[in-house]
């Protein structure tokens, strides 16, 4: 590398600059042989190497068939196995984005709150099934990424323990399972819930004279959780700016 012992030469537009100082550590100067970012954004496009038409056909061949983690992998074993260049995770969700190819799968795998929905049941039950034994796999290493898991590994769960699905909608189950012998050996189990019964409390706001079913609808009216319409009725303060009163 070019340069005295706090100056170097750009490897871009041999321009003379100083050698930057890190914050931590004692007389450490940065490794950098850019003067600026654009200069920085040249050296990596000459260094990059273009993608070739082999590695497209890979990503086209097994592409919305696993999770973006998984693909990932099996892109870079595939590669490997045929002799053409590694790709950081990075560059290889560019390229997908660049073919406009979608990034989640689309192909028996699902998401906790799709299986929310097709099961008609709350996110914090779909999620419970992990306790139960249900592998699933992030999209990525990154914090706050979404769990997928696998139609087959459902059908390995729902074959030991079916009594674990047995409060699901049999619609969803048939959908997600696709197996109308197990989803009949599900429904054969006994049900571990009892059907909840929602019976509202009536309210009614003091200072507009209105009426409510219950301290949800009152809570949408004003913009409070339904608690501090429940708190108001019973200790008297305000909730959401009004007075609330109990009608049973």
């Amino acid at each position: 590398m070019k340069g005295s012992g706090k100056r170097r030469i750009c490897v871009i537009c041999e321009s003379i600059f100083d050698i930057p100082q890190l914050k931590h550590g004692r007389d450490r100067r940065s490794k950098r042989i850019t003067c600026g970012q654009s200069c920085h954004l040249k050296l990596i496009k000459r260094r990059a190497k273009p993608w070739t038409k082999g590695e497209m056909d890979i990503i086209e061949e097994i592409s919305a068939s696993m999770p973006p983690k998984r693909l990932y992998q099996t892109y870079c074993r595939m590669a490997a196995d045929r002799g053409y260049p590694k790709r950081t995770e990075a560059a290889f969700r560019c390229k997908l984005e660049h073919m406009g190819i979608p990034l989640m799968p689309e192909l028996d795998f699902y998401k906790f709150p799709q299986l929310a929905e097709l099961f008609k049941t709350t996110r914090h039950t779909a999620y419970s099934l992990r306790k139960h034994g249900l592998k699933a796999e992030k999209e990525s290493d990154h914090a706050n990424q979404p769990w997928f898991v696998s139609r087959a590994e459902l059908k390995r769960l729902a074959r030991k323990k079916p009594g674990v699905f047995r409060d699901f909608d049999p619609e969803g189950l048939f959908v997600v399972l696709e197996d109308r012998a197990l989803v009949d050996l599900i429904l054969a189990q006994p049900k571990l819930h009892k059907a909840h019964r929602y019976n509202p409390t009536p309210c009614r706001c003091v200072e507009t004279g209105q009426e409510f079913l219950g301290f949800r609808d009152a809570g949408r009216f004003a913009f409070v959780d339904p608690s501090a319409i429940y708190n108001s009725c019973k200790y008297g303060y305000r909730a959401g700016g009004y007075h609330w009163v109990a009608l049973r």
